[in-house]
Order: C-alpha cells, then sequence, then structure tokens
C-alpha cells in the first residue's frame, strides 16, 4: 500500500484511505461515491459469489448463515449497480470468475485461483516429503482435499481472528503442539506471515525446532520475514504489483485487461526448504 500512496503523492493526487469489511463492499464504494472518488483500489482478497466455483461461501447451515449468505447476495447485487460509474481495481482477485461472468462493468480482477494454488503447493510438500501438513480454511476447499492432500480433518485448524495476527498464531503454535501428540505433521502453512512469526515464537519457546521437527510457510513476504526467529519461508504475491498497475493506469488513463492472473513466487529462507 505505501508503494502506490507514494506514486500517487509523487503525481500530485490526492487519495483517501479506507478500511472495508468484503461482505460489505457496497457500502464502501457508497461512502466513497459520495466524496466523488471514482477509482478504488482494493488490497484485501475479493471473492465474487458463485455456488460452483465458491461454494463455501453461500452455504446456508442455520437461519443465521442463511441472513448472511443473502446479505452477502444483496450487498454483491449494489456493488454491480454502482461499479456502473466507478471502477474497483482488485488486486487479490480469487479467480475463477462466477459461471454467470459476475460483475459486467468496473471490475478489473487481478489474481489467482486461490484453490487451484493451494493443491499444487500442498502436494509439492508432500512430494517433497515434508508431509503431513497443517493449514486453515483459505479457499474454502480445504475439507475436499482430505485425504488426498491433506491427511486429516484434524489438520485444518480454524483461526481465531479477533485476536491479531501475531497473538492468532501463537494460539495455532499451541495448538500445533497438542497436535503433534496424537496426529503428527511436519508442515504448518497457514497462509499469512505475521501469523507465522507467532507460530515460529510459540513452537521455538516450548523446544519444538524450526525446521527439524516442524517447518512453518508463510504468505506475503512481509519485509519483517528475514528477521523472525527463525527466517521465514513464504511467497511473495503479486499484490503490491497489482496495485501499482492499477495506480499507473488510473494516472495515465489507461484501460487494463479486464482479467490478469498472477502467480505467487515461493522465498525461501530457514524456516522450510523443498
Amino acid at each position: 500500500m505505501r508503494g502506490v500512496m507514494d506514486f500517487l503523492t509523487r503525481h500530485g493526487r490526492t487519495y483517501q484511505v479506507l478500511s472495508y469489511m468484503p461482505s460489505h463492499m457496497s457500502k464502501s464504494l457508497e461512502f466513497l461515491r459520495g466524496m466523488r472518488v471514482r477509482d478504488v483500489i482494493v488490497f484485501g482478497p475479493l471473492v465474487e459469489p458463485c455456488e460452483i466455483h465458491h461454494p463455501s461461501i453461500v452455504v446456508r447451515k442455520d437461519p443465521e448463515s442463511s441472513r448472511n449468505v443473502d446479505a452477502f447476495l444483496a450487498d454483491w447485487e449494489q456493488t454491480a449497480l454502482l461499479l456502473q460509474g466507478m471502477t474497483l481495481y482488485a488486486t487479490d482477485y480469487q479467480f475463477p470468475r462466477p459461471v454467470s461472468g459476475g460483475v459486467q462493468r468496473g471490475l478489473i480482477r487481478m489474481g489467482i485461483d486461490l484453490d487451484d494454488f493451494l493443491r499444487r503447493t500442498i502436494r509439492k510438500i508432500n512430494d517433497a516429503g515434508m508431509g503431513p501438513v497443517a493449514v486453515t480454511y483459505w479457499s474454502g476447499n480445504e475439507d475436499q482435499m482430505v485425504p488426498e492432500l491433506i491427511q486429516s480433518h484434524e489438520h485444518i485448524l480454524p483461526i481465531n481472528y479477533r485476536k491479531n495476527r501475531y497473538a492468532a498464531g501463537r494460539q495455532l503454535g499451541k495448538e500445533l503442539i497438542q497436535l503433534q501428540k496424537r496426529n503428527p505433521i511436519r508442515t504448518a502453512f497457514f497462509g499469512n506471515d505475521r501469523l507465522a512469526a507467532g507460530i515460529i515464537a510459540e513452537l521455538v519457546e516450548n523446544g519444538v525446532r524450526v525446521p527439524e521437527d516442524i517447518a512453518v510457510i508463510g504468505f506475503g513476504n512481509d519485509d519483517a520475514g528475514s528477521c523472525f526467529r527463525v527466517p521465514l519461508s513464504t511467497f511473495d504475491s503479486e499484490i503490491p504489483q497489482n496495485a501499482l498497475e492499477a495506480a499507473k493506469a488510473i494516472i495515465e488513463k489507461k484501460k487494463l485487461p479486464e482479467e490478469t492472473h498472477t502467480e505467487y513466487h515461493f522465498v525461501q529462507r530457514n524456516s522450510f526448504k523443498f
């Protein structure tokens, strides 16, 4: 985000920084439209509703979840209307797009097929002899990877996002230590560098060697990753580059392709090695 902000400042452009909830995108867009903002760059993950490609986000398990799904679908309907007059650059879009085609105007999709990425990565970890792998719910399709890629449902750990990421990582580290006693894993891959930092700290302080006993992989390639207690192996997303491309397109009034498919690149340090 800092790179985009610096770029816009150098070109004399004003900007607004706004936090948002993915399930309430239309509310943020309505607020920005009221400020006469027409170009919006989103740095967080963005998933369009689709029962075929992303079934987990439209599952109706009980009355509360059904209400949430209805609200999510209604939010996307309003988002589509707002994007008739705005452009939203989704720098971490999760392909594939809906079978219906999704939003038809104003949405620039830049990202990856997350489910495919996870399957390829976990398979590569297993093939390297570094399985079993512990993960969390990221793509929403992890249960379908058991037992072909993930050995057990017990190896899919939920995350308490009410805590900050480091504290949540500490909690995950405690759970991994207990899991190791009854259903051992070899690698922890939880898709966030700050989570990984907390996991590594908890493991090391309790006598678990990283990577000799449990290897750890992060995601994001945060600047501090090389300075963790065990330098973190991670994946470098294309999100900063996508965001900068979006900012350049806005400044230069250049039209970007409706879809840009990117890849995540592995950054190998000490916490995991293929």
